[in-house]
């Protein structure tokens, strides 16, 4: 921990001291905020300063102790907001919820706890937390370690099931994002815009900042992804997915592959509306291709021209294929990624738009004899889209 108390009750965060401060300090009597332990104080030359409680401590939220990595980054986290003249406490404890966000903000009449997370923990632990903070009407906002950030590309990442559940979407004015920070490099990363192309994979808008040059709003701000650059960088992965064969095939995606056979086609051969990029596919729990092949083959393919099918329908279909609002706790804002396909299909042109989530099919769906067809057919979908975005 970085703060501990004096027998007056006086904080001390040893970081903000210095050498010959903190050498003055050994000898005197610590505790800590949560548990009155006296605690001892820890100052090496490769370590950030810090108190840490004695081997035999009872206290429950000793923890085995932080890495140097997280106590400079929650430090950093802590200097940065302390310098742009906010209210903020680090390590502040509530006793209510037994918890101890990293640092405590309050601005504009709001209360922040940011939580910087840099081990793997159980995703029930980050519910308990984030469900705790909500019931104080506390807004969490839990900043990632850059050790966690896997970078795939220029406007790729790779988002694992744990990452996941640390996805922000604060309002209809903000966008997804997810949110890293080095402590080495002074940086924080932000992934805005996220667009699944595979179960572990996304692209979007990939921002790196220097801490100490941005206010804190800025962090709630975010650079554009257009649709354009979005349908443009989806073209190879729709190469990937129609050319990408594995040697065997495992799980959902053999099940998915004999589904395709039972229908008397295969991945090359499918229409290029499945497999398109869609707002909310992090509620899915399988890739595009999966569930837009059974909107189309199950739900739309049998249908003739003018024959009308719903919302409802497809939602059926796929009740078991999709994630609970509530999975991800962080995310206020629910966009529903089926809505977002059918009305994809709407602007492509295979069905119109009726009322109330009724839909007329206008045209039939067109299977491609050879991969080289299908391959330009993805194309001019995705060039289509792009134009028409």
């Amino acid at each position: 921990m970085l703060q501990a108390k004096t027998k007056s009750g006086y904080f001390i965060t040893l970081a903000s001291l210095t050498k010959a401060e903190i050498a003055h300090k050994r000898n005197q009597a610590f505790f800590c905020p949560m548990c009155n332990e006296q605690v001892i104080v820890r100052a090496g030359p490769h370590t950030i300063p810090h108190f840490a409680h004695q081997s035999k401590s009872t206290c429950p939220h000793s923890g085995g102790g932080e890495s140097n990595y997280h106590e400079k980054g929650k430090f950093r986290i802590f200097q940065w907001l302390k310098n742009q003249g906010h209210q903020v406490e680090l390590e502040y404890y509530f006793p209510s919820i037994q918890q101890r966000p990293d640092v405590f903000l309050a601005i504009s009449n709001k209360h922040i706890a940011i939580e910087y997370q840099c081990s793997r923990i159980p995703i029930q632990t980050i519910h308990k937390r984030t469900r705790a903070y909500d019931q104080l009407g506390i807004t969490p906002l839990w900043i990632l370690s850059a050790k966690l950030f896997k970078r795939l590309g220029n406007n790729r990442i790779k988002i694992d099931t744990f990452l996941r559940h640390f996805i922000h979407h604060f309002s209809t004015d903000t966008k997804p994002v997810l949110y890293f920070l080095c402590p080495n490099t002074n940086q924080i990363l932000c992934f805005h815009h996220l667009y699944y192309n595979r179960v572990n994979q996304a692209l979007g808008q990939i921002t790196i900042m220097p801490l100490m040059a941005i206010n804190f709003p800025e962090l709630f701000s975010h650079q554009d992804y257009p649709m354009v650059k979005l349908y443009q960088d989806w073209k190879s992965e729709k190469r990937f997915f129609r050319i990408h064969r594995k040697n065997r095939l495992y799980g959902k995606e053999r099940d998915w592959y004999n589904w395709l056979y039972e229908k008397r086609t295969h991945k090359e051969y499918v229409p290029s509306v499945i497999h398109v990029p869609v707002k909310g596919q992090h509620l899915m729990k399988t890739p595009p291709w999966d569930w837009q092949s059974r909107i189309c083959l199950d739900i739309i393919h049998p249908c003739g021209i003018g024959d009308t099918l719903t919302y409802k329908e497809c939602r059926h279909l796929l009740y078991r294929y999709i994630h609970q609002p509530d999975y991800f706790p962080l995310m206020k804002i629910y966009i529903d990624p089926i809505k977002e396909y059918l009305n994809i299909l709407v602007k492509e042109g295979t069905l119109q738009y009726i009322h109330e989530g009724k839909y007329k099919k206008r045209k039939h769906f067109s299977f491609y004899a050879t991969l080289e067809k299908a391959l330009q057919g993805d194309v001019e979908l995705m060039d289509k889209l792009r134009l028409d975005a």
